[in-house]
Order: structure tokens, then sequence, then C-alpha cells
């Protein structure tokens, strides 16, 4: 080999090598932008992630106050006949002592006015 070929051998290595740095640069600087996308991307969605989780987590704690307020008022329905039980007892006794005093009143005023009748019409 001559020295001008391996000179033009050299020129046409350093061009090739120039040509190999270009395109690793061009390739690095797309997929460096595309990297960028695909991070604002994720950012975007461990975003959305962190409101969903949030919202998990609150709806879960209503569900929890929701069961420990069924769990705490799981007597209440017996409590609640027991009331109306106790209110249809009053409600029955109270129309009894009426229809008993009433009836009462009745046979009185019957009596009464028989003995009245009697005492008129023996005179």
């Amino acid at each position: 080999m001559t020295d001008n070929e391996l000179i033009t051998a050299l020129n046409d290595l350093k061009i090739n090598i120039s040509a190999y740095r270009a395109e690793t640069t061009a390739q690095n600087c797309i997929t460096n932008a595309a990297l960028a996308g695909v991070n604002q991307r994720l950012d975007k969605i461990n975003g959305k992630v962190g409101e969903h989780e949030k919202i998990i987590n609150d709806r879960g704690l209503v569900v929890q106050e929701f069961k420990d307020f069924k769990e705490s008022y799981k007597d209440v329905p017996q409590q609640i006949r027991k009331l109306e039980d106790d209110a249809l007892s009053s409600k029955s006794i109270k129309k009894w002592l009426a229809a008993s005093v009433g009836i009462t009143a009745t046979v009185v005023s019957i009596i009464f006015t028989v003995l009245n009748y009697i005492m008129k019409s023996g005179t």
C-alpha cells in the first residue's frame, strides 16, 4: 500500500467515524426526546394513580364508617320494636281506661235517671 492509499483510507475512516458519531448523536437526541415524553407521561400517570389511591382510600374510610355505624346500630330495630310495643300497650290501656270511665259514667247516669224517675213517680 502506498502512502496516498493509506492517507485516503485514513480519511475515509475518519469520515466514516464522523458519520457514525453524527448518527449516534442524532439517535441519542431522538431517544432522549422520546424518553422525555415517556417521563412526562409517566409523571402524569403517577399523578393520576395518586389521585385514584386517595379516592379509593377515602371511599374505603366511608365504607368502614358505614360498617361501624351498621354494627353499632344493629340492636336499634329491637329497641324500636320494644318502644312500639310499649306505646301500643299504653294506647290500649288508655283506650280501655277511657272506655271504662265512659261506660261507668253512662251506667251511673242511667242508674240516677232511673232512681230519679222512680222517686218522681212514687211521689
